[in-house]
């Protein structure tokens, strides 16, 4: 059994149009970023490719050519609009996966998008949006890591007082915290908004997330059970569970947290506590 990757579902799909596994007689298709690899993982290991044929596709892959070059990503997604294939994929699928898009396309996720997915023939038995933790910056590391602005600020107080000023810590820790509101009605938006209630009531505890884009197995174990036991009724074992739990494929690189993400929520992470970066 073959692991997926970012390798080969970006190889694939540069050349099919889509990675594609299983040859069940219903047609599933899956649009999501690179957040859904672990997802594909699950389905493979439970043999639902006897069930169902299925097909993956992340629209950010087409920001590249089968050859690895960058081109016009908009471009690419329009010609599927008059794609034989792809307008035949999208009628024969009965199950529809996806995360929230609004600026894909023929990918958008909304009815009220002025184009959306649904104007190219999808009517699908089963529809569900699943929550996706996307740009949610929390950690102070990624603050730095990502923003020249916050790094500069970060540069000046710890170089001028030797660590993060109150004001700019809890400027920081407001940002990542309204972010967390954003994640939160995204996830009240999705078919699976139970997530985010576990997700308020367990990320002081346990980490959720690598970093601001790379969510851990702990997140995508209990998006998939939800998504399962509400709508795939997949049966799983014990064994397929402990394998979820044994392979998280974003673990590393992942950011570390500092004290300063310790003391503005109160982290309660069983793991070390490192020094900010610049």
């Amino acid at each position: 059994m073959r692991a997926i990757n970012t390798v080969n579902t970006q190889k694939e799909q540069l050349k099919h149009g889509s990675f594609k596994f299983g040859n069940g007689p219903d047609v599933m298709l899956i649009v999501g970023s690179c957040r859904f690899i672990p997802y594909l993982n699950y389905l493979e290991w439970l043999q639902a490719g006897n069930k169902f044929t299925i097909h993956f596709i992340d629209p950010c892959n087409f920001n590249w050519d089968a050859k690895g070059n960058r081109v016009d990503c908009q471009a690419v997604i329009n010609e599927l609009e008059t794609s034989e294939w792809f307008l035949g994929l999208l009628k024969s699928s009965k199950i529809y996966i996806h995360e929230l898009y609004s600026s894909y396309g023929v990918f958008n996720s909304f009815r009220i998008n002025p184009k959306n997915i649904y104007q190219f023939g999808l009517q699908p038995e089963l529809d569900v949006m699943v929550p996706n933790f996307h740009d949610i910056f929390i950690l102070f590391q990624d603050f730095a890591r990502c923003f020249d602005g916050s790094k500069e600020l970060f540069r000046h107080d710890i170089s001028t007082i030797g660590r993060l000023s109150q004001k700019v810590q809890e400027n920081t820790a407001g940002i990542a915290l309204g972010n967390l509101e954003t994640f939160y009605r995204t996830c009240e938006m999705s078919d699976i908004p139970e997530f985010g209630d576990e997700f308020r009531k367990n990320w002081q505890f346990h980490r959720f997330f690598w970093n601001n884009n790379h969510v851990t197995n702990r997140f995508t174990k209990a998006v998939f059970r939800l998504l399962n036991d509400k709508f795939l009724k997949l049966e799983t074992t014990d064994d397929f569970w402990q394998k979820v739990d044994r392979e998280d494929m974003y673990a590393n690189p992942h950011t570390p947290i500092t004290r300063y993400d310790v003391e503005s929520y109160e982290l309660r992470w069983n793991e070390p506590v490192t020094d900010l970066k610049l």
